[in-house]
């Protein structure tokens, strides 16, 4: 991820697995935020789904999912997040004014940068 995605500094597989159900990955952000992850749903070719272990605060429960579909001359790319907010409504606030804008377009610019990467090479 960190050779595609343009604020993710590092990216390391911390289990016995590295591909499939299971499969752990910790990332570095460059602001300082370290994700911890769980592989929860895979499908050769098709996509996967993980949890967040250890989302920066007050996000907590955060889930993702990134799936491909198309043919031979294009690939779509579709990502979800889900996930929920802690301290009551403050937290319900911060997420509509600053926490929703800053992970969508965290995803978009994954997608981007993934995008340049696939069809550049870089």
């Amino acid at each position: 991820v960190d050779a595609w995605a343009p604020n993710m500094r590092a990216c390391e597989i911390t289990g016995d697995r590295s591909s499939g159900v299971g499969t752990r990955r910790r990332m570095r952000h460059a602001w300082g935020f370290v994700f911890d992850e769980v592989v929860t749903d895979w499908t050769d070719g098709e996509g996967f789904s993980f949890n967040v272990l250890s989302a920066p605060f007050p996000m907590v429960q955060v889930q993702e999912s990134w799936q491909l579909t198309g043919d031979d001359r294009v690939t779509h790319v579709t990502t979800q997040v889900r996930y929920r907010m802690s301290l009551g409504i403050l937290g319900r606030v911060l997420d509509r004014q600053l926490v929703r804008f800053i992970v969508r377009n965290e995803m978009r610019s994954g997608v981007r940068g993934l995008a340049n990467y696939v069809e550049n090479g870089a």
